[in-house]
């Protein structure tokens, strides 16, 4: 057992967390989720740390691409803590105050709830008449701009690929540090519709509430057509019908896997094992089952709700309205390219580690090749030189990252409460051999009764099997309809979402992956219950409402909660 002074060192996996700052984790881990390996931290630093300055310097709201002061910790937009990816709340407040129509108190209290004692807002609107320029002008050229940057990616995943295959150890290394360079301007242009896309969602959602309901908003949410994962999606089924080669889909989509974040993933050109479930369903099914019909048929509710909307909206509000879809329909599709692009980035970088992996373990130089996971980005620029007195170096990080991987970092918390943590954790195995620690200061809990509360995420109603799978490789028990249960999704997870009858979520958004693609499959969701892997038992009778946002759970499934 590492001790606390361990467990808090400044390593490849914990970084300076600074002083009396608040971080983050809600929605930061949807990106990268879980306890990453040391490679995976090494190849996402540098892309992460800095990323606002240049987006919000685009945006025209800073008059360079840097922070003033940003040595400061609380300048960087993350960091990693215990293996754990978190954003600087404080760096979000400096931000807002600098964003027209709010504040950093505001934003504050729309993610706490309320604005801490002694913290105030100091707005700084002096950069807005510019940033009103240059962001009409990126909503101008956006969707050329991410057609093209979409197609170079994927030209560029495809040769990086190909040439790590035969990489020697030299040229191994080389395409890792320039797929880490690439992966940063691929942030910097994912970061940028991810922080448009709520901009647009925000323009749009308080003038459709005011004519619609909530069910109205899910549904004009949605409809937008082909993206990157229905697309997807469609071909898997085309691979299913005999009409599209395995080999043609995976020279498209083969980057994508579950946690196709971290390195040490699998994709899918290395292992289809979480394809072929869904393979194997649409096999066996007719057109009504297809990831086209539903897009279809979710595209033709959004037009027909649109419609309605529009016909009961009169004078300013028909106009907001009308401003509002069409924005909505230019900018949100456009931010699944982007996040395509961040798992061809990190596919890239995994290309070119796995091949060096295998290279040096033929060596002798590691014990296997997938050691080379737990190497630091200087120890890959000199690969060849490396000893096997690695190994020992190896075997340390190992342990720390299975330590790291038992400490549950909690919504929020400061600098300070990190040490806390680290030294609760310790106690508690002292004591009484826990696994886990949870700030309960932090931790608000969602059962209300015997439901548990959410976000809305895609309209609907429907009473099914929860089937909670935390990892999509291993949902063997999965069938058609049952209710998918998760901490979060990202791209790699698509297979399930096909033939979940619907999807609840510990983490997200309006905005995030699980939203947005249930919305477009017209399943419902609820996201952002915080623990609802951990108290909806498996295999319980569940009914998802989503458009309260709210699960309730039934029958046999409030027995087991209670005897939990």
């Amino acid at each position: 057992m590492l001790t606390p002074e361990q467990l808090t060192a400044v390593n490849v996996l914990n970084d300076e967390p600074g002083e009396n700052t608040l971080w983050t984790r809600v929605n930061v881990g949807e990106a990268t989720p879980g306890t990453v390996s040391p490679l995976t931290a090494e190849f996402q630093r540098p892309a992460n740390t800095w990323p606002a300055a240049r987006i919000f310097h685009r945006m025209g709201l800073l008059a360079r691409p840097e922070i003033p002061g940003n040595s400061d910790p609380r300048h960087a937009t993350t960091r990693f803590f215990f293996g754990k990816v978190a954003i600087s709340l404080d760096f979000l407040r400096w931000l807002a105050d600098r964003t027209p129509g709010t504040s950093g108190d505001a934003f504050e209290a729309s993610i706490l709830g309320s604005v801490r004692k002694g913290v105030m807002s100091t707005p700084d609107h002096s950069r807005v008449p510019v940033a009103f320029g240059k962001i009409a002008w990126l909503i101008a050229r956006l969707p050329n701009e991410n057609e093209h940057f979409g197609r170079a990616t994927a030209a560029w995943w495809t040769r990086a690929v190909a040439e790590a295959a035969i990489a020697d150890i030299q040229q191994a290394g080389r395409l890792f540090a320039q797929a880490r360079i690439r992966f940063e301007q691929i942030i910097d242009h994912a970061g940028l519709l991810a922080v448009l896309s709520p901009a647009v969602l925000s323009q749009l959602s308080p003038v459709a509430l005011k004519i619609g309901t909530q069910d109205d908003l899910l549904h004009i949410a949605a409809g937008y057509g082909a993206i990157k994962e229905t697309d997807m999606l469609e071909k898997v089924w085309a691979v299913a019908k005999g009409r599209m080669r395995m080999p043609t889909f995976l020279a498209e989509f083969g980057y994508m896997c579950p946690g196709g974040g971290e390195l040490e993933s699998f994709a899918w050109r290395e292992d289809l094992t979480t394809l072929n479930p869904l393979l194997n369903s649409y096999r066996s099914e007719g057109r009504a089952e297809s990831p086209r019909a539903k897009r279809e048929l979710a595209t033709a509710r959004a037009k027909e709700t649109q419609a309605i909307l529009l016909s009961r909206a009169r004078g300013v509000l028909h106009h907001q309205l009308k401003f509002g879809l069409w924005l909505a329909q230019r900018i949100l599709p456009l931010r699944e390219v982007g996040k395509a692009c961040m798992l061809m980035g990190c596919d890239a970088g995994r290309a070119a580690a796995r091949r060096l992996g295998h290279l040096l373990a033929n060596k002798g130089t590691l014990l296997d090749p997938e050691d080379v996971f737990y190497l630091t980005f200087d120890e890959i620029a000199s690969a060849a030189s490396l000893t096997i007195s690695i190994r020992s170096e190896i075997a340390e990080r190992r342990a720390l990252r299975e330590a790291y991987k038992e400490l549950e970092l909690p919504d929020f918390f400061t600098s300070a409460e990190l040490k806390e943590f680290a030294w609760r954790h310790s106690a508690a195995d002292r004591s009484s051999g826990s696994d886990q620690i949870t700030a309960d200061a932090q931790t608000k809990r969602t059962i209300e009764g015997f439901v548990i509360s959410g976000a809305p995420a895609s309209a609907g109603r429907i009473t099914g099997t929860a089937r909670v799978v935390r990892d999509p490789r291993r949902s063997g028990d999965f069938k058609r309809g049952d209710i998918l249960i998760c901490h979060v999704t990202d791209p790699g997870w698509s297979a399930l979402f096909s033939i979940a009858g619907a999807l609840v979520a510990d983490i997200g958004g309006m905005l995030s992956h699980s939203a947005i693609i249930a919305r477009e499959l017209g399943i419902p969701a609820v996201v952002n219950t915080r623990d609802g892997t951990k108290r909806i038992p498996d295999g319980a009778t569940l009914t998802v409402d989503g458009s309260a946002g709210l699960v309730t759970v039934h029958g046999r499934g409030v027995d087991m909660l209670r005897a939990g």
